[in-house]
């Protein structure tokens, strides 16, 4: 009985060391919430999120997600029509995987252009979205919108940039661009023009694959354990 004890108690430890390196760490949080932070032409009235998480494997794969809340939206724009991140110096692939309306009607580009460019230009680790027909993806009604990319990079992970676009049917909207910059610390750097840190190196969260492996296993040794329990 001690003997199976043992095994079990080093089986359970071992799943759970297992479920712990699977799990996904935020190594970039950062926040955006006033004209000061946005620098400049302001915030427009809305708040901007950028969370980058690793995905708890030891590769270059990373996750990222913005958030934009227009609930304050002040600017005379109608949509939100391209949106970029930067988080590392150079890109060497992203797909964008959720989006309003759909991930597929946002054309995704990287180490090329910004929002305000409409995914044209240059702009080497940028990953840029923007709208493609129909327009008016992520209309200006108050509403939050999420964009997430899986993307990955050989260099290090350190805030560079968010950029937002707003628009119109017309087009005719230039100024109206948030572009924010950092300085290029691990977990987003620190003051008023560069936002707020709201969280680094932190934040596990289990991979779902894990988490079943790990109750599917100690279901296994449940059944076990009752079975030697019946041969004595």
């Amino acid at each position: 009985m001690r003997k199976f004890v043992v095994i079990l108690s080093l089986v359970v430890v071992g799943m759970l060391g297992l479920a712990r390196t699977t799990m996904a760490t935020t190594v970039l949080d950062v926040f955006f919430d006033s004209d000061a932070e946005c620098g400049g032409a302001g915030c427009f009235g809305a708040t901007y999120h950028l969370v980058i998480d690793d995905g708890g494997t030891a590769d270059t794969s990373y996750t990222a997600t913005l958030t934009v809340d227009t609930s304050g939206y002040t600017g005379s724009g109608t949509f939100i029509s391209a949106v970029d991140f930067k988080g590392s110096s150079s890109v060497t692939g992203a797909s964008l995987t959720s989006a309003p309306n759909g991930a597929g009607n946002w054309a995704t580009v990287v180490n090329t252009g910004q929002a305000g460019n409409e995914c044209s230009g240059s702009g080497s680790g940028f990953v840029t979205s923007c709208d493609v027909a129909p327009s008016n993806l992520a209309p200006l009604d108050g509403s939050t919108y999420s964009w997430t990319w899986d993307f990955t990079t050989s260099g290090t992970i350190a805030f560079g940039h968010l950029g937002v676009k707003y628009d119109n049917e017309a087009g005719d909207l230039k100024g109206q661009i948030v572009s924010i910059s950092g300085g290029g610390t691990t977990g987003g750097t620190t003051g008023e023009t560069t936002g707020e840190t709201t969280g680094e190196t932190t934040g596990t969260v289990p991979e779902p694959s894990t988490m079943l492996l790990l109750g599917s296993g100690l279901i296994l040794l449940g059944g076990a354990a009752r079975r030697f329990r019946n041969k004595k």
